[in-house]
């Protein structure tokens, strides 16, 4: 018996074989490019359905921010009107009646002009009680601190002020020179530390210390407010349409002056630390 190879046999057989692997390498290639297709459009959907779900985050939280600025506004307008009615007003008024009364007594002839200088002393307490609400009215609405004082007396009669009104400690602490910082900046900077106490006495738990720093670089201010409560969710926060209005606040407020805001709370305590950009380097 003998055997023989045929090189037409082998050449049908190598042809076969490569048209075997052609038609896995293009069946694979398929699969490849079908997964690849299905991949990106599940990530499309994905991707679309986060955009949807952020933007209407967005917009809840844009709608409730909204409606919070109309509120305040409405809000600050009572507050100055209830201020001005029935604090300011009434007080002009007891000072008029003690001035009439006074002028009646000086022509008076069994009163005497002692009895008209009681009325007018009376009328100059009252007057000095009318120009300490004025002065009360309009430290709310802009601090004539910053203007007289500066930043670094406006923060330490801030910080005296909350001590007094939430019973909590603070440490304040000013590093640095201001000089080079506008109004506009000092406002900010204000407003935040306004925004984060109120937050440490509405919401924070379990306080027993507040320290605040401000200090100034060559590059930033930073103002640093931190208390050693029980913390917060971060996330929950800014992820709840109807929470962290303040903060988002503070944020916009700092943007406008391309400054920044950063926040860091766990169970030990929540640091708020603003900066904006030096003056000199503006």
């Amino acid at each position: 018996m003998g055997t023989g190879i045929y090189l037409d046999d082998v050449d049908n057989a190598l042809n076969k074989i490569d048209v075997q692997v052609a038609k896995n390498i293009q069946s694979t290639m398929s699969w490849i490019a079908g997964i690849a297709i299905i991949s990106a459009l599940l990530i499309a959907l994905s991707g679309l359905a986060l955009n949807i779900t952020e933007s209407r985050l967005a917009e809840a939280k844009l709608k409730v921010l909204a409606q919070s600025v109309v509120s305040s506004q409405e809000d600050e307008r009572a507050r100055l009107s209830r201020d001005l009615h029935d604090g300011l007003s009434q007080l002009l008024v007891s000072v008029k009646l003690q001035i009439e009364s006074g002028q009646v007594k000086l022509h008076q002839a069994g009163a005497g002009p002692e009895a008209a200088k009681l009325s007018f002393a009376r009328a100059t307490d009252q007057l000095n009680e009318a120009l300490s609400e004025v002065r009360r009215i309009s430290h709310n609405l802009r601090p004539a601190l910053l203007d007289d004082l500066g930043l670094v007396a406006a923060f330490e009669h801030l910080c005296d002020e909350f001590e007094h009104a939430s019973g909590l400690p603070v440490s304040f602490h000013a590093s640095g020179d201001f000089h080079a910082l506008d109004e506009i900046g000092n406002t900010v900077l204000f407003r935040v530390a306004q925004e984060a106490l109120t937050n440490i006495h509405k919401h924070a738990q379990q306080v027993s210390q507040v320290n605040v720093h401000l200090l100034s670089d060559a590059e930033n201010i930073n103002l640093i407010i931190s208390d050693d409560g029980r913390g917060f969710d971060i996330k929950g926060v800014a992820n709840h349409p109807h929470r962290g209005i303040g903060l988002s606040n503070m944020r916009e407020r700092l943007a406008a002056i391309n400054g920044n805001l950063q926040l860091q709370s766990d169970t030990s305590g929540t640091t708020v630390t603003a900066s904006i950009p030096n003056g000199d380097n503006q």
